[in-house]
């Protein structure tokens, strides 16, 4: 599952890097898609989505670890993000 489509409040920037973060998922290339999230989220550090887009690519590389804590962090900007 791809992350959400990203709210307006987030800087151009950081869409674009979300957004790039969500293609490079597409193509199968997890690691490519774990920078452009991390670059979104230096640039956005509430952008919650951007961090559910790197739990995403983190679980598809096989990076449980490092996933959950990505996860962590989305849920705890974000509580109701988690959908029951």
């Amino acid at each position: 599952m791809l992350a959400a489509v990203p709210v307006v409040a987030y800087s151009p920037e950081a869409v674009a890097l979300f957004n790039q973060g969500n293609a490079s998922i597409v193509s199968g290339n997890y690691t490519e898609a774990v920078t452009a999230f991390d670059k979104a989220i230096a640039l956005e550090p509430s952008y919650y989505e951007a961090w559910n887009g790197k739990t995403d690519a983190l679980n598809r590389a096989q990076r449980f670890n490092d996933a959950l804590i990505a996860s962590e962090h989305a849920i705890a900007i974000n509580p109701d993000f988690l959908k029951s």
